[in-house]
């Protein structure tokens, strides 16, 4: 099934022509670290509330493109505003992003051990059980020695 550019998929709206009215706003190349904008003022911009999906929608896609594109810059979002993050602040995120990761993948994997009856399963079940068994016996090893360390001091 192939679709073009302009064509709806899945019954959706493009974001491009809104992205492209915050970026003609505020471009790219003027984004600077500790910038902040207003979500009331991008929600102006886009003529949608900031309580609705559709903003939130276009507001997620235009900060992955900032991100992903040659200023390479990280967009937060805060106490009702965009904020543009320094550096110090993109480690803290990712930290944060991390301590996630490490609860979510450590729930999974405990899960995994005690809730599954291994005999029930097929035998491509039980390999991929096995695998899975591996790989979190891995990670949570690595991951339990960060806890013996002192914790890293904040940026600000």
């Amino acid at each position: 099934m192939e679709t073009t550019k302009g064509e709806l998929r899945f019954g959706g709206v493009p974001t491009d022509p809104d992205i492209k009215r915050i970026r003609d706003r505020w471009p790219d190349s003027d984004l600077a670290p500790g910038q902040s904008i207003a979500c009331d003022d991008v929600a102006t911009v886009l003529g949608l509330p900031k309580t609705s999906h559709r903003f939130q929608t276009v507001t997620a896609r235009w900060r992955k493109l900032v991100e992903r594109g040659p200023t390479a810059l990280v967009i937060g979002r805060r106490d009702g505003e965009f904020r543009v993050l320094a550096p110090g602040q993109v480690v803290n995120a990712n930290e944060r992003d991390f301590r996630g990761g490490f609860k979510r993948f450590r729930r999974g994997s405990i899960r995994g051990v005690r809730s599954v009856d291994v005999s029930q399963l097929s035998d491509d079940e039980k390999k991929r059980h096995d695998l899975h068994a591996k790989l979190a016996g891995k990670v949570l090893a690595v991951s339990s020695i960060r806890k013996d360390q002192a914790a890293l001091p904040r940026l600000e």
